[in-house]
């Protein structure tokens, strides 16, 4: 088995072109229900196409089992979303890194479900994000170095535990050993000043967003 360095997993939110471009990036392509029918038709073959098929016709879920490396088919009443059912395959393989696409869209359960897979895959030391075309969602438990981004400068902190401890340099407003509460908003609309700045969470667990607007 080759080497998997990168992994991308495509879900059912919204897609842009500029996002299913990006999978040319990557070194494994995972993709969920519709999603396959969405990468396949741009020429794009994922390894593995995951999920329930409901958002699909029998014509098109017909086309996706003959275009996709493997189709792993569940039934869709099941205890696992998609993406959740993507995110354990995509831990078998042990990337370095995981990227979910169209994993936001019109539902908020969605959404937050999604988010907290974050922390799943965090916890097997692969460093992963959601990212759309006006987010990228990190999560943080320890520290993380991140680069100054034009199409994302704005930096927010979010706390998912009851608090949180952290230290941030190289942006605008730094913060040494600060606790933040999860009903406080302190950690909102911060930027990155130079090329990088470091977050370090001394305690808790953190929710990092990079913004467009």
């Amino acid at each position: 088995m080759k080497t998997i360095s990168k992994l991308a997993i495509y879900a059912n939110g919204i897609l842009s072109q500029n996002l299913i471009k990006k999978a040319q990036n990557y070194d494994y392509i995972i993709a969920t229900d519709i999603a396959s029918l969405k990468l396949i038709k741009k020429g794009i073959i994922p390894e593995l196409a995951i999920g329930d098929f409901d958002s699909v016709s029998t014509k098109d879920f017909e086309f996706i089992k003959r275009s996709a490396g493997h189709c792993s088919v569940y039934p869709a009443e099941k205890n696992w979303t998609d993406l959740e059912l993507a995110v354990k395959e995509a831990l078998k393989l042990k990337p370095k890194i995981i990227d979910i696409y169209g994993a936001t869209g019109t539902r908020i359960d969605h959404l937050l479900a999604a988010v907290f897979l974050l922390e799943k895959i965090s916890d097997s030391g692969i460093l992963a994000k959601i990212i759309d075309r006006n987010n990228e969602i990190l999560f943080v438990k320890n520290s993380v170095i991140l680069s100054k981004s034009g199409t994302f400068p704005y930096l927010s902190l979010i706390p998912i535990s009851q608090e949180v401890v952290v230290s941030v340099k190289g942006t605008k407003y730094e913060l040494s050993d600060k606790k933040i509460n999860r009903d406080q908003t302190i950690g909102i609309s911060n930027r990155i000043c130079g090329n990088r700045c470091q977050i370090t969470v001394q305690r808790g667990k953190l929710i990092v967003v990079r913004s467009k607007d």
